[in-house]
């Protein structure tokens, strides 16, 4: 399909492009936690002990001319962190609360034994601002 798509790029917009592969990825992300929920592992199979993360190609809008797209975190149920059947909409960029990506991969980090203050540089937008960047995000830590 792709191909298809990319052989006549001029009659397609790039968004049309772009919702293509993001489609794409989530199908074979399905067929990936089918394959794992259908594997025993334990007392449960191993999509149990599992984490999938996507995170899609491209930035959020403040990054780049892409569309805003979350980040899709399927966890199977031994998931170390708080997360399971919620979705999660942290506070806008620049606002109190809002968290970066540094503060998911500490997030993840923390979780997972290896507790560190913050991962990677400060937003250079909410330094000025001084909002707190510090941390995990702590709605997530169980």
């Amino acid at each position: 399909m792709v191909a298809m798509l990319t052989a006549r790029a001029g009659a397609v917009s790039a968004d049309t492009i772009r919702e293509t592969i993001r489609i794409g990825h989530i199908q074979q992300i399905k067929s990936i936690v089918e394959r794992l929920k259908a594997i025993p592992e334990g007392r449960g199979n191993m999509f149990d002990n599992t984490v999938v993360m996507y995170f899609p190609e491209n930035g959020e809008g403040h990054h780049s001319h892409g569309t805003e797209a979350p980040f899709i975190v399927l966890a199977g149920d031994n998931c170390r962190l708080k997360m399971l059947g919620h979705y999660i909409r942290l506070p806008y960029h620049g606002t109190e609360g809002h968290k970066t990506i540094g503060n998911w991969y500490a997030t993840l980090l923390n979780a997972h034994s290896n507790p560190i203050e913050h991962y990677g540089d400060f937003d250079l937008e909410m330094s000025p601002k001084k909002l707190d960047q510090k941390g995990a995000i702590q709605q997530l830590l169980g």
